[in-house]
């Protein structure tokens, strides 16, 4: 986290289609320590053209879009 931090990077998790109580499970059981945005109806998902999980968008300051990739199964197993 302090890496992220430290490049002036702040790292957002948002959670797409799952209740505050599955959201908050995963997080314990797999001791992730962040706070999660809950997006319960999926909106998210066609303007950021989501196709699975997880996705990485990059913001710059501004707010643009500088890049995006979703994880492959491979990659979300070896992190």
């Amino acid at each position: 986290i302090s890496d992220f931090e430290s490049k002036g990077i702040r790292l957002i998790l948002v959670d797409l289609g799952e209740t505050a109580e599955e959201v908050q499970g995963y997080m314990d059981k797999n001791k992730i320590p962040f706070n999660a945005v809950l997006d319960q109806e999926s909106s998210l998902a066609d303007p950021y053209q989501i196709i699975g999980v997880p996705t990485f968008i990059f913001i710059n300051e501004a707010g643009v879009v500088t890049a995006m990739t979703t994880a492959t199964a491979s990659t979300a197993s070896s992190t």
